[in-house]
């Protein structure tokens, strides 16, 4: 009987691997044509402008080169011009305006620039009030000095709180810390 078997599990191995491998083919269909969609350009964005801060001073100014580094150091560009061309450099490309003891044909000038948004420093230049785009800074270093450590600090803020510590009522404390509240302003 042994030998009865193995013939007979051998061809129903035999007819199994045929109906298996000699099924009715399935049926294929093809994805469906979609048009391709032509190639559209699409313009390269254009790059930033570098930030201008425009420096309007009647001669040299002694703080001038602390203000480039800070300037250069958040990759700005400083620009000096004096008060006889600087009408038209306003318009034309400053973010920033800083005057120092400008003449007095550029006072329109600069109240328009500040409201337009571009932010206006007025340093010694006196008989105008600040707003919310045009900050002054008095005649002396302390105010100036003030001026400078607040709109560091307040630009240096990730939260925009920043904490003050007065000194002990100096006689330029007054100075100073008007300078440091119209920099955090202007920041």
């Amino acid at each position: 009987m042994h030998q009865r078997k193995f013939p007979q599990a051998a061809a129903l191995l035999v007819v199994t691997a045929a109906l298996f491998g000699c099924g009715t083919p399935g049926t294929q269909t093809a994805p469906p044509l979609t048009p391709t969609p032509a190639s559209t350009l699409v313009p390269r964005p254009s790059a930033t402008p570098i930030p201008q801060v425009l420096l309007i001073a009647d001669g040299p100014v002694a703080w001038e080169g602390d203000l480039n580094r800070w300037v250069a150091d958040r990759g700005w560009q400083l620009e000096v011009a004096d008060p006889s061309t600087a009408s038209t450099r306003i318009e034309e490309s400053a973010q920033v305006v800083a005057v120092v003891s400008a003449q007095e044909m550029l006072r329109a000038e600069l109240l328009r620039a500040a409201v337009k948004g571009i932010a206006v420093v007025l340093i010694d230049f006196p008989g105008v009030d600040p707003g919310p785009s045009l900050s002054t800074i008095g005649n002396g270093k302390y105010d100036q000095a003030g001026f400078l450590a607040g709109v560091t600090i307040g630009l240096a803020s990730q939260t925009g709180w920043v904490g003050q510590v007065t000194a002990t009522g100096g006689p330029d404390e007054a100075d100073y810390s008007a300078g440091f509240a119209q920099g955090l302003l202007w920041s």
